[in-house]
């Protein structure tokens, strides 16, 4: 039998959902494979490694997942942790030679399935030599056990090693010494004691007709032997030209029909098993829990049978008009699959399947979790009550086993409700109330039978227009950051100007490096329209988030194509178009720790610098001809967000900024017991409370007090469940606006920038060009 004893290896599933509805299983993604078929190294990373028609899946004891390549004749281990790749068996080459030495040396001719004993030993049947093969747990020497390298049909009764095998597609093995071969080209399935070596045939005949229900079916038909699992006394089959599930009593020799008309075709999903039409099933595997999962390979799904119900699902794939691949880090019963073949399941229930001809192998996580507010804008006032709906599925269907634990919280900092509950079948209803403006989150853990907790996450907004700044501006902020703008002024803004090469033969670009008040200049790529006259385009600073990198010309580029003057910096003045790795350099270097350097004083912070560099590249900026002389525009993502803040704040030109989940925001939650965000720029002692130099000086770099001094027209995405930048200090600083302002909030979204609210942001910032004009 396929191995209980595996070391489980878990993925933490985190889903945080608004209102949804759910009818949909888990996600699936890739683990394996790059989609080309081509041999192209033989270990790596498993993102970088091509899988040529991956067929055979099966988690090895020791926890890895082991992989059969029919296209390149190999057989592969996946490290799951490490996610390396590493070939076990086969040098690539199509043949049949190596019994005696390592494996990794052998000749093989299409490795189908692959299976190991309790000693770890690995077997495989290699489909064009109609052998299997035995790999030693200890020593990687291969052998044959079964098979002469001829197909035919002869030997019953005699050692395995002289019988004939005809295109053995699937073995199985059970726990007295037996490893069953379905001998497809035969229609039969045979027995290997492995411990005399003789083979003997336990089902079918030759004939190519269905087996009798109920029946013995020694000696008896059996059409089209795929594929093969047991579990205890009990072999499931599935049989390829019959269309159908069956399962075999190993002790008395009859066979029961359990799923499949007997007919092609695809129905039946949500009823009776039986009832069903297959087309082509050529894998199947046992779940945890007695679940038979079916690679429906034609139909190009994969199946659930439930034997104590008989009733049948598909779980992954979206049907036979979708035979490609796509949908990872979807809903796996929206992504297409390409002729699936192989199939496992792990103890904690993940599925893999061997994706043959997208050249991949996928992984569906069994459970989805989610956390909803009973209002889809989850939009509340003080002290009103909110509802939060707990949703938990296993492969689409509400579970009904496992333990629910819920916290409320205040800004995800302070706990106001501990609870727990058990799964049933139906939605968990959790109340809560939160007596002031902000934001209350309830973090949900749950425990199934299998596996490490799935964590899921919502939260609703608390009259969130009237949270304010922690702690007021120091009283001296205008005047510091006067003194600094006097300081900056005495330094020439002398700049080098030098032409790049530019993607787009109507767009000018330049890498522009500009002298600065510090060890660093202003360091970014101009971009604008060819043949630009004097005093025509507006201008848009791009800043960055987070992180170490060249500044971008691909953004400077777009942004000079929306008809704009376009300057992208980076955050640390440092070069541009260097290679990754003087990126990476610096990042786990001298820049490692940069947003906490020099944070207790005002005179010595990392941001200080940053600003400068900020309010230096504006005057570069409005200092070109081409500018307009009226619309100055800045936008950013996360610390870009932070940024955008500070430039209106600074630079009184500025008429409009597009902030993205800003970071920056309110470093002095803590003071008021109120969770703050990225950098963390202000320590706790051990105490549990702020440091109190860090504090200070964190006041005079706060986003949310630059936000207070501009007029600026603003747009702001907020995600609702962002734990790098909680929306809590993104409303301290957006309530301070004082100009024309507008939020984009997704009650759904943590720290993140995603497609349509760039979209939104350009739209945004054509709108304001247009009012302008």
């Amino acid at each position: 039998m396929r191995q209980r004893h595996l070391l489980a290896f878990v993925t933490v599933l985190a889903v945080a959902l608004g209102v949804t509805e759910f009818a949909l299983a888990g996600k699936i993604s890739t683990v394996a494979g790059t989609g080309k078929p081509d041999n192209n190294v033989s270990q790596g990373r498993s993102d970088g490694v091509n899988i040529g028609q991956p067929f055979g899946v099966e988690l090895g004891p020791d926890g890895a997942l082991y992989i059969t390549e029919v296209l390149n004749h190999r057989v592969w281990r996946l490290d799951r942790k490490t996610k390396k790749l590493t070939v076990v068996a086969g040098n690539g080459q199509k043949g049949y030679s190596g019994d005696g030495g390592p494996a990794t040396e052998a000749m093989l001719n299409e490795p189908y399935e692959v299976r190991f004993d309790a000693d770890g030993n690995m077997f495989f049947v290699e489909m064009q030599n109609h052998l299997i093969r035995r790999v030693d747990a200890k020593t990687g020497i291969i052998s044959t056990v079964a098979g002469t390298g001829q197909q035919g049909y002869a030997g019953d009764g005699g050692p395995a090693i002289k019988a004939q095998f005809s295109r053995p597609h699937s073995i199985a093995l059970d726990d007295n010494g037996g490893l069953y071969v379905a001998d497809i080209g035969n229609h039969r399935i045979r027995r290997i004691d492995l411990k005399t070596g003789i083979v003997d045939s336990i089902a079918g005949n030759g004939e190519k007709t269905l087996p009798t229900d109920g029946a013995a079916v020694k000696g008896q038909p059996i059409l089209g032997p795929r594929a093969l699992d047991i579990d205890g006394q009990t072999m499931w089959i599935a049989l390829r030209e019959g269309h159908s599930i069956w399962k075999l009593d190993l002790a008395s020799g009859k066979i029961q029909h359990i799923a499949g008309t007997g007919k092609k075709g695809f129905s039946g999903d949500n009823g009776p098993a039986l009832e069903a039409t297959f087309n082509g099933p050529k894998g199947i595997a046992v779940g945890s829990n007695g679940d038979v999962f079916v690679c429906d390979t034609e139909n190009q799904v994969i199946r659930k049978i439930d034997p104590q119900t008989g009733m049948i699902a598909t779980v992954a794939g979206a049907g036979p008009d979708v035979a490609k691949y796509n949908g990872d880090n979807r809903p796996a019963l929206t992504a297409g699959l390409a002729r699936p073949h192989g199939i496992c399941v792990s103890p904690s229930d993940e599925i893999f399947i061997g994706d043959t001809l997208s050249h991949r192998v996928r992984e569906v996580q069994p459970y989805d979790v989610s956390v909803s507010t009973d209002r889809e804008n989850a939009r509340y006032e003080t002290a009103e009550p909110v509802d939060f709906q707990i949703d938990v599925l296993k492969y689409g269907q509400p579970a009904t086993s496992g333990r629910v634990n819920y916290t409320l919280t205040k800004d995800g900092l302070t706990a106001l409700t501990v609870g727990r509950a058990e799964l049933q079948g139906k939605p968990i209803h959790v109340r809560g109330v939160m007596p002031e403006p902000g934001f209350l989150r309830c973090v949900v853990k749950v425990t199934p039978k299998a596996g490490r907790p799935l964590t899921a996450i919502a939260a609703a907004a608390v009259s969130p227009e009237m949270i304010q700044p922690s702690l007021p501006a120091p009283e001296d902020f205008d005047e510091f950051w006067a003194m600094q703008k006097e300081r900056l002024a005495a330094v020439p803004a002398t700049a080098e100007v030098t032409p790049v090469k530019s993607p787009d033969e109507e767009i000018e670009t330049f890498d522009v490096q500009v002298n600065c008040l510090g060890p660093t200049p202003v360091s970014g790529y101009l971009a604008r329209p060819k043949n630009a006259a004097p005093k025509s385009l507006p201008a848009l600073l791009y800043v960055h988030g987070s992180g170490v990198r060249s500044s971008s010309l691909g953004n400077a580029v777009e942004g000079a194509r929306m008809g704009l003057l376009a300057l992208d910096i980076n955050a640390h003045g440092i070069p541009n178009g260097r290679p990754a790795k003087f990126y990476r350099d610096l990042a786990t270097g001298k820049l490692k720790t940069y947003r906490h350097d020099g944070r207790d004083s005002r005179d010595t912070s990392y941001f200080l610098g940053m600003y400068l560099r900020l309010m230096r590249a504006m005057d570069f900026l409005t200092a070109q001809p081409e500018w307009d002389g009226k619309i100055l525009i800045v936008s950013g993502h996360s610390q870009g967000g932070g940024q955008s803040l500070v430039a209106a704040g600074l630079e009184p030109r500025v008429t409009a900024i597009a902030v993205g989940v800003p970071a920056m925001c309110d470093h002095s939650g803590r003071v008021i017991n109120r969770i703050n965000g990225w950098p963390k720029l202000v320590p706790i002692d051990d105490a549990g409370q702020p440091e109190a130099a860090a504090l200070e000086a964190s006041r005079y770099f706060d986003a949310v007090n630059f936000a207070a001094r501009t007029d600026a027209d603003a747009i702001l995405s907020i995600g609702f469940i962002d734990a790098v930048c909680p929306p809590t200090t993104n409303f301290a600083a957006y309530n301070q606006l004082r100009g024309e302002k507008q939020t984009v909030e997704r009650p759904a979204m943590g720290h993140a920038a995603p497609q349509d609210i760039k979209d939104e942001f350009k739209q945004f910032i054509r709108n304001h060009i247009e009012k302008q004009k």
